[in-house]
Parts: C-alpha cells; sequence; structure tokens
C-alpha cells in the first residue's frame, strides 16, 4: 500500500499523543500508518503498541480487513486489528465502501419496509433452539473484584490498596464458551444471578436483561421516526438502510446490569455517639485524650442492580428482494450521570440450517458497553468500557 511520506508523518506524529487525544482514522489512514511503521522496520510490538492509540472514524470490514492481512501483520499488531474492528463494529463502512444506487422512492420504500414488517412477524415465532456461543473480551480501565470483606478492589492491586492505576488501552480479557438458548430469535439470558456473585465471575458486571429485540425496536420503530439512510453492501449483498428513533415516552426497552456497589455511612449505629461517622469499621480508638466512648467510623457497601428505561436509536439492514432484516444496530439514549453510560448493540444474522430447514439466525454480535463499576461507593469516578464480539454456531433442537 503507497502513501505520500507528509501523510506518515502527520500519522506517525499524532500516535505519540496520549489516547484520548488521538484523532480517529479512516480506515485508508490506518494501512498507511501500518505500512509506514513496516517500511521502518518497526516491529510486531511496536506497530502493536502503536495502535492502541487508535480509534476509527469508519467501520473496519471484512473488505478492509483482507487488505490488512495481505501486509503481513505480526500475531500482537493482528490482535490490536481486532479490537478495531470491534470497537468499530456500529460506524457506517468508508464511503467508498457504499453503493452509488439511488436511494428507493417513497412507494419502494414502503414495500420494503412492509415485507419487513411481514419478516420480523415470522421471525419472532422462530422454536426454541441450543446454539454454541463463543464470547471474546476486550476491556480497558478499572477491573474491580470484590473482597470477602464487601469491598471493592482492584484486580491487580494488592490487599492494602483500593485502586490500581486505570489501563487506558484495551487488552483481551478472555474467551469464553458456552451452550445457550435462542427463542423467537432472541438468546435467553439467565434469570438469576448466581448465589454469592453480586456481578458474574471475577467481579464482571454483567447484562442482566435480555439486551434488544429485533421484534420489539421494529414494532416500535415503526411507529415513531423510520427512514431510509442508504445502500450497504453485506456479505455481497445490497442491503437497504433504515434508521429510526424511538423516543423514551414511546419505548419498552430497559437497560439492565447487575450489580454496582452503594455506600451507606452506618457509624453513629456502631457503637459511637450520635451523629457520628465511619470508615471500614475503623474509629480513633483510644489515642488522643477526650475519655467517653470511642468515636466509631464505618460504612455499609451492598451492591444493587441498575435498571432504567431508555430511548434509543439505530439501524436496520434490509433485503429489499425477501424483506429479511439480515442486520440490527441498536444504541441506547443513556445519560452520562448513569452507572451504565454505553450500551449499543450490533446483530448479523444469517441463513443457518436447522434439522433440514433454512432459518435466518443470529450469527455474530458485537456489544459495546461504558460503565462506571464503582457505582456510588465513594471513590473516584472511573469509566471501563467493555467490548464483546460473540459468535453463534450448531445451531440444534435442544436435547439433541
Amino acid at each position: 500500500m503507497k502513501t505520500g511520506f507528509a501523510l506518515l508523518t502527520v500519522l506517525l506524529a499524532a500516535l505519540t499523543l496520549p489516547a484520548v487525544a488521538a484523532t480517529p482514522l479512516t480506515v485508508k489512514e490506518l494501512g498507511a500508518l501500518i505500512a509506514g511503521m513496516q517500511q521502518q522496520n518497526k516491529s510486531d510490538s511496536q506497530i502493536a503498541e502503536k495502535l492502541k492509540e487508535v480509534s476509527l472514524s469508519e467501520q473496519l470490514t471484512p473488505a478492509g480487513i483482507e487488505q490488512l492481512r495481505a501486509m503481513n501483520l505480526g500475531p500482537e499488531t493482528q490482535g490490536q486489528v481486532r479490537v478495531l474492528v470491534t470497537e468499530s463494529a456500529l460506524l457506517p463502512p468508508p464511503a467508498a465502501d457504499l453503493p452509488t444506487t439511488a436511494a428507493p422512492d417513497v412507494d419502494t420504500q414502503k414495500a420494503v419496509l412492509g415485507k419487513a414488517a411481514t419478516y420480523v412477524a415470522e421471525f419472532t415465532q422462530l422454536p426454541r433452539l441450543t446454539a454454541d456461543k463463543t464470547t471474546v473480551r476486550f476491556q480497558n480501565g478499572p477491573d474491580y473484584i470484590f473482597s470477602s470483606d464487601g469491598g471493592v478492589r482492584m484486580a491487580q492491586a494488592n490487599l492494602g490498596q483500593q485502586f490500581a492505576p486505570d489501563n487506558p488501552y484495551f487488552q483481551v480479557m478472555g474467551e469464553r464458551k458456552e451452550s445457550v438458548e435462542v427463542s423467537g430469535g432472541v438468546e435467553v439470558l439467565p434469570t438469576k444471578i448466581k448465589e454469592g456473585d453480586p456481578g458474574t465471575e471475577n467481579g464482571q458486571i454483567a447484562e442482566e436483561g435480555p439486551g434488544p429485540e429485533l421484534g420489539a425496536a421494529f414494532d416500535e420503530a415503526s411507529k415513531g421516526k423510520l427512514q431510509f439512510e442508504r445502500w450497504e453492501t453485506v456479505n455481497g449483498k445490497p442491503l437497504a438502510v433504515f434508521s429510526f428513533e424511538v423516543p423514551k415516552k414511546q419505548a419498552r426497552y430497559e437497560v439492565s446490569y447487575c450489580c454496582f456497589p452503594e455506600t451507606q455511612n452506618v457509624g453513629s449505629h456502631l457503637g459511637g455517639p450520635a451523629g457520628s461517622s465511619s470508615i471500614s469499621g475503623m474509629g480513633p480508638g483510644g489515642g488522643g485524650g477526650g475519655g467517653g466512648s470511642p468515636m466509631s467510623y464505618a460504612t455499609l457497601t451492598t451492591f444493587e442492580p441498575f435498571h432504567t428505561k431508555v430511548g434509543y436509536h439505530g439501524e436496520f439492514f434490509i433485503d429489499p428482494a425477501s424483506g429479511d432484516v439480515l442486520r440490527f444496530v441498536m444504541e441506547a439514549d443513556l445519560k452520562k450521570s448513569d452507572f451504565v453510560r454505553e450500551d449499543d448493540t450490533r446483530i448479523d444474522y444469517g441463513p443457518v440450517i436447522v434439522n433440514g430447514k433454512t432459518m435466518i439466525l443470529p450469527v455474530q454480535s458485537f456489544v459495546l458497553t461504558t460503565l462506571v463499576p464503582a457505582g456510588d461507593s465513594g471513590q473516584r469516578v472511573a469509566e471501563r468500557r467493555t467490548l464483546l464480539e460473540i459468535h453463534y454456531a450448531n445451531y440444534h433442537t435442544p436435547g439433541q
């Protein structure tokens, strides 16, 4: 991939700045950056470190991924490219990749949406199935675990520390494989969090609700603002992309996560004089004069779920010939003051053969979240962003 020296100089200079100051790059600029570093004989580790500071202004599509693979990337660089694929999954692709087909007229748009409505009604009636689910988690920011005394501590900290420095860069937190059930095209989540674990394993705060449901979203969007946005080619097929907005007053969608620490001052109830406060059950003790009962300083931390009904917006990717919805993007309209500040999802659907019958089912999804894992525990506000890359395979009837 060829590029001008001036462009490479600007890109390399920009990426010496902290991640928060990095300017989002286009996919073409990303390729130019990597090519320039390779020409300078930079190592795989050096290139990967630079890519940690990169964000994209457009989606890194399969075509863009193939172009990068042709550059013989090292394993560490490939890992960072995978992060960029997930982080950019909800963005539009490069403008050059979009079809130049004219927008359909109003009657054609109505016909496409009518076919989609029929398809969605049938989709929600799909039978209950079992599938193999693989989830890769990328994460930055603080990583909290729950200690035996009920406090919140950093996973990398020793027992004497409450916090460790935040990591602004994404890292792979692991890959998980499990069997899940899908009903009406929607994954059925466990109805109850494990006993004794206020979040999930290792203290990860997790989504507790079912997540976006295509049927409910299409029904609500059809009653609100739904309009043709663009044509986009997905897996070689031109799809009509319709954007939508559902205001909170008309929405039934609830963002639900478990669990966040909630701290209460209970000092005056633990033996100290009325009105005294307490921190972690420690008081001044017998030190310092004054006679009388020692003051008690204590706080009580509990873990509470986060539930809020929200408006949302997004896009439906519709096959104009059949009405099949082959991609669904949904972004929750959350407040910056909420413990959950981002809850965005993209679900890709494709043909799957189950018991000799072809069905359109979820094949992959991307979930982007931003949380404040410390809740209102009195600690400084520190965000944690998590990216999930999810794949579904081996659909079959339960019990088979």
